[in-house]
């Protein structure tokens, strides 16, 4: 500390001592009573510090003292007064300045007062209907007449005068309820003495519930040791609903000892051990991504940190499915403690599916399974695959051979869809990946859907097996038609012969489509389109079916071809395609007669050896094609052939009589 640190310390030090040092000063007058009446002319009146006398006062001919100076340098109890020897009811305070005005009153021996009293306790509990009886006995060294005034809640309710003694005599009903005051008042004129006493009748207090909170003020006092389904409730957030009858006789605070939060239900089971019972808890407004899980605490709190153990005597009746942001959970427990609800991280309760066949003894043994893909909540269409990836690690110390099962699962109908399985040997503390295919079918409903994996030992799935799902969204889009099946027939035609398509056609979309099929051989320069038909949104009238004929050009090559069918619907198509063979056709031989230097042309096998003047025949084979479109049909050229054999006959024959 530098000097001039220790000049001002110095200072201040100096001047806390002379402050100390000045003398107090207080002025007081006022009435003088002893015993409630005017103190008699001359009564001294004395004031002290600890034992010590610093100043006195006579009451003059007014029943007044002072004023009276008093001072004093150190005063930390206060200043005590006596009047004639008899401690005062007042007492001054050390502090400056106060009121001047101060009257004194002491009590003396023959001042009237309450010597006994019924019941001795103050504060009266009550659980059953019974009569209460009140007594009071009062002394008085006086000659005055002493009366007695009896109150119940401030109204008066008994009055007995001249009397040392008095009693009053509560009865408590059925009905009763609350809280009761019972004062009785005894004065001589001069002093008013009294006695009170507070009856308690202990139902339930409910105040901070609601909604279906049993009203216990309706119950008769009597029938309240063994109330039957005792319900507390506050709207909102929860509800408990004892199980077996409650003894609640004495019990009161359930404002304090019961509470009911959000995701929180706790009862101070040891204040009010009548509570200690079985009972259906609901919890509201809550809000969870996995399966609910209840932790708890055997103590009575409220804060959430606190509740952290698993409850493994809590049974979940019902819950709102996950995810949610207003769920409720309903759970049974056979005693009470402190419950919170929490988030068990599992997303699916694989056992509630009875379809699914999970592993046999739950999960156990050395296997873990991550299931990488597809991810929580991936979506997928009508025919779309699901690539199932799962990796599978053996932390056993021997090899095994591992089976992957992967299910596709609707979880509304309670059903596995598809099921496909893949096996690998894994050696010990080492991991494989498994590639597994689902596929969505066209005719899924509008449910919820998951891929669940389960991977176990050949043989010994009861001592090793691990599982995992998720859940996968799948949707159809407002808009697709597909072809669902198609054939064609024959798939190898002669050119310039017909076949027939047939289609299959199916609505899978949510919309109602206009729809029409088109073929098309585009190398051929084929396309041909069916009329329009209309298709109902998947689940109504979603199929139609056609057979489309179709035409292979006379001159088309022989060879293969690309037939395209196309399913066209709002601006968008389904496209199948199919290879079709072309053959050439057999060739037709034709030959060519002259008739009086007509050339006619017959089909032949063999060429006909007719001479005659003026007539030549002549072979000549030919394909015949009409615009290289139309077949001449087969049985033609021969009706023409022998048209002209029997014409040939009968010429020749003329001519041979003419002759002769």
């Amino acid at each position: 500390m530098d000097k001039k640190s220790l000049i001002i310390f110095g200072i201040l030090l100096i001047s806390i001592s002379v402050v100390a040092s000045i003398p107090q000063f207080l002025i007081f007058q006022g009435d003088v009573k002893i015993d409630g009446r005017i103190a008699a002319e001359g009564t001294p009146v004395n004031f002290s510090i600890n034992g010590t006398e610093i100043a006195n006062a006579s009451v003059d001919n007014e029943s007044k003292y002072g004023p009276v100076l008093i001072q004093f340098e150190e005063c930390f109890d206060g200043i005590d007064i006596t009047i004639n020897n008899s401690e005062a009811e007042q007492k001054i305070d050390c502090i400056s300045p106060q009121d001047i005005n101060l009257n004194l009153s002491a009590l003396t021996g023959d001042a009237l007062n309450v010597t006994n009293h019924n019941p001795e306790t103050e504060i009266i509990t009550v659980t059953k209907t019974q009569n209460i009886s009140f007594d009071i006995s009062t002394t008085t060294g006086y000659m005055d007449i002493v009366n007695h005034s009896w109150f119940l809640d401030g109204k008066s309710v008994l009055n007995i005068t001249n009397t040392s003694e008095s009693s009053f005599s509560y009865e408590v009903n059925n009905s009763d309820k609350g809280k009761h005051n019972i004062t009785a008042i005894a004065n001589d004129g001069f002093l008013t003495v009294s006695k009170e006493w507070e009856i308690i009748i202990e139902r339930p207090e409910t105040e901070n519930f609601d909604g279906a909170t049993t009203d216990f003020d309706s119950l008769d006092l009597d029938e309240l040791d063994n109330v039957e389904g005792v319900v507390l409730e506050k709207t909102g957030k929860g509800k408990i609903e004892f199980l077996e009858g409650l003894n609640l006789s004495g019990v009161t605070d359930l404002n304090s000892r019961v509470k009911i939060k959000r995701g929180i239900v706790a009862i101070d089971s040891s204040f009010y051990p009548q509570l200690d019972k079985p009972a259906i808890i609901t919890l509201s407004g809550l809000r969870y991504n996995t399966i609910p899980e209840i932790f708890f605490t055997e103590g009575f709190t409220t804060i959430p940190n606190s509740i952290n153990q698993k409850c493994d005597f809590c049974n979940i009746l019902e819950s709102t499915p996950h995810p949610t942001t207003n769920g409720e959970i309903v759970f049974k427990v056979d005693h009470f403690s402190s419950f919170k609800t929490g988030e068990s991280g599992i997303k699916h309760n694989l056992s509630l599916f009875d379809d699914l066949d999970t592993c046999k003894s739950g999960v156990v043994g050395d296997l873990d399974l991550e299931l990488k893909d597809p991810d929580e909540g991936d979506e997928f269409g009508p025919g779309e695959e699901i690539e199932v990836k799962v990796e599978v690690k053996n932390n056993a110390d021997d090899d095994k051979k591992i089976i992957v099962e992967a299910s596709l699962y609707n979880i509304d109908e309670d059903d596995e869809i598809q099921n496909i399985d893949d096996d690998k040997k894994i050696k010990d503390n080492d991991d494989k990946k498994f590639d597994l295919i689902l596929e969505v079918p066209d005719d899924f409903e509008d449910d919820a859907y998951l891929v669940f994996v389960k991977a176990y030992e050949k043989g010994d799935e009861g001592s090793q097996c691990v599982e995992g799902a998720i859940s996968i969204d799948l949707e159809r889009e407002k808009h697709e038609v597909i072809i669902e099946d198609f054939s064609i027939n024959p798939l190898s035609i002669i050119a310039g012969k017909s076949f027939d398509v047939f289609t299959e056609v199916q609505n899978i979309g949510e919309s109602d489509e206009d729809v029409y099929v088109v073929v098309e051989i585009k190398e051929l320069g084929v396309l041909t389109e069916s009329e329009t038909f209309e298709l109902e949104e998947f689940g109504e009238d979603d199929f139609y079916s056609e057979t489309i004929s179709i035409k292979i050009p006379g001159n088309a090559k022989k060879g293969n071809y690309t037939l395209v069918i196309k399913a066209i619907f709002d601006g968008e198509d389904d496209e199948r395609e199919e290879t079709i063979s072309v053959l050439e056709r057999e060739p037709i031989q034709m030959e060519t007669i002259f008739l009086n230097k007509e050339i006619v042309k017959i089909e032949a096998k063999e060429p006909l050896k007719i001479e005659e003047k003026d007539l030549i025949l002549e072979k000549t084979p030919q394909k015949i094609e009409k615009d290289g479109e139309d077949i001449i049909p087969l049985f033609v050229p021969w009706l023409l052939f022998v048209g002209i054999i029997v014409l040939i006959i009968l010429i020749v024959t003329v001519g041979l009589r003419r002759r002769g």
